[in-house]
């Protein structure tokens, strides 16, 4: 019997998918929450959206280039499959790292704007939820990839 090969044009189609749903997810419960009249879950609601948004074109943008990727011939040589998989590897552990930096920068604009501005508080909590979000998804796509090894 033979080992399953592992597809990194897959890989990066499925999670193109996981991330369209997500921003699929953001936008819906955003939009809402934007039109609200407290001002905290309007600010709330506009990061959900904002990042909804963004990561939807990101999903998009990822998937059409896997698709084509996986459509070229010497895209599935264990060469081309290896230098992929470090490649998105590394995009994701760096993207791991700036969502840290989302989850501090939104701590510190909700600490900042406690008795200043519920609107601002609620754009700081909006974007480190977001960041806590991307934080996991990124590290649930990172570490499978890093266990591979160089097969």
């Amino acid at each position: 019997m033979t080992k399953p090969t592992f597809d990194i044009w897959q890989y990066q189609i499925a999670l193109s998918e996981r991330l369209m749903q997500w921003a699929g997810f953001n936008l819906s419960f955003g939009a809402p929450l934007s039109l609200r009249r407290d001002a905290f879950w309007q600010g709330f609601g506009m990061q959900c959206g904002g990042w909804g948004l963004i990561n939807g074109a990101l999903a998009w943008f990822g998937k059409r280039t896997a698709q084509r990727n996986a459509a070229e011939p010497r895209a599935h040589t264990p060469e081309q499959q290896n230098q992929e998989r470090r490649r998105l590897a590394h995009l994701l552990w760096v993207n791991a790292a700036l969502d840290v930096l989302y989850i501090a920068g939104g701590l510190t604009l909700a600490g900042t704007q406690r008795h200043k501005s519920r609107f601002g508080q609620g754009n700081g909590w909006g974007i480190a939820v977001q960041g806590a979000a991307l934080l996991l998804f990124d590290l649930a796509h990172a570490l499978p990839l890093t266990d591979l090894g160089e097969n």
